[in-house]
């Protein structure tokens, strides 16, 4: 669910007139978009945004008490920011009862623990690392940053899904792009290179992840550079992966220019191409508590393993060849005569 701001300054504009100091629509506009985090309602207006990215979700809502003053100051109103944040969030709560909403006045810079924690409804004590929930950072098509879903459906939160699930409606939990603004350190957040990225102020230079340095395009076809896909690959997972903890205090744009991506992927569109049947048999196997499963899991993570072979011979000899005792051996031909009856061929 996101928040619809023209609704929300209608009621705050009708709230308002109970009050001492009734407010205009247009005033009532212009205060909730800075209110919002926008430096006037033609900047949020301009926002091209995304739908939310998680449905039935209740909110977890920021009022930037900064903005707010300094707008209903710029409109000569006569209530404060005080007042304005008060009748703001009885407008809120009004048309979402659900609504979490924080003032920045009253946060002051938490942690991103607890953050989270306000975002879930959890005591961040009890509750434990709440910041290392993973998190995907939302964008709209220019790269702008419209929020942050942080994902708890994974073993380590199941003592509190059932909580998260009632509050939410699910275990994707969705925060605004001013989610950012209240946690402590990550106001400013600093750029995350992915192996292969442009500079952002040197775009004839790259993120080169092996030698941890910005070099020529020219440097990445070096003979000492042949892994550029899998590198590539690796690092793109480790940020897409990472968690609040680790993640909230840099960023990388969704639409971040990288030298290398486009080979890579044809690469690895190929190579998935040439997989032989049994590789993608024992891919799944990797779940097993038995040998199987674990020359399953010694197979998938060994990079020079021949996953385009097709016989028996091929992939036992180079068992084989790697290994240093027999049970390896012995695990992949029991791997192997299981998959040759998965499929009725010959072992």
């Amino acid at each position: 669910m996101s928040i619809d701001i023209s609704r929300v300054a209608r009621a705050f504009c009708d709230l308002s007139t109970g009050s001492n100091s009734p407010l205009k629509l247009n005033h009532a506009q212009q205060c909730v978009a800075a209110a919002f985090g926008f430096k006037s309602l033609a900047a949020w207006q301009a926002a091209k945004r995304v739908d939310t990215p998680v449905k039935d979700n209740s909110l977890f809502v920021f009022i930037n008490n900064d903005l707010l003053t300094t707008r209903a100051q710029e409109l000569a109103l006569s209530a404060d920011g005080v007042e304005l944040a008060a009748i703001l969030r009885q407008a809120i709560l009004g048309l979402y009862p659900q609504a979490s909403i924080h003032t920045s006045w009253a946060l002051r810079r938490i942690s991103i623990a607890s953050a989270v924690a306000g975002l879930v409804g959890l005591d961040p004590i009890s509750a434990g690392d709440l910041d290392d929930a993973r998190v995907e950072v939302i964008e709209n098509t220019h790269g702008v940053v419209q929020g942050f879903c942080f994902n708890f459906d994974e073993p380590d939160w199941q003592g509190w899904a059932d909580h998260i699930r009632r509050r939410h409606g699910s275990l994707s939990v969705y925060a605004p792009a001013s989610f950012l603004q209240i946690v402590k350190g990550c106001e400013a957040p600093t750029r995350f290179y992915i192996h292969g990225d442009q500079h952002e102020q040197e775009p004839l230079k790259y993120y080169c992840r092996a030698c941890d340095h910005f070099e020529p395009a020219e440097h990445f076809s070096s003979a000492v550079h042949k892994d550029n896909g899998q590198r590539y690959f690796c690092h793109l997972s480790l940020w897409d992966r990472a968690t609040a903890r680790w993640k909230l205090p840099q960023r990388r744009p969704r639409n971040a220019i990288n030298l290398l991506a486009a080979q890579a992927t044809e690469e690895r569109r190929a190579s998935e191409a040439a997989r032989s049947d049994f590789h993608r048999w024992i891919e799944h196997q990797v779940g097993r508590d038995d040998a199987v499963g674990f020359i399953a899991k010694d197979i998938l993570r060994d990079e020079a393993f021949p996953t385009n072979a097709q016989t028996r011979d091929a992939i036992i000899s180079y068992v084989e060849a790697v290994a240093t005792w027999a049970e390896p051996v012995d695990a992949v031909k029991a791997a192997w005569a299981e998959f040759s009856r998965s499929i009725n061929r010959p072992a």
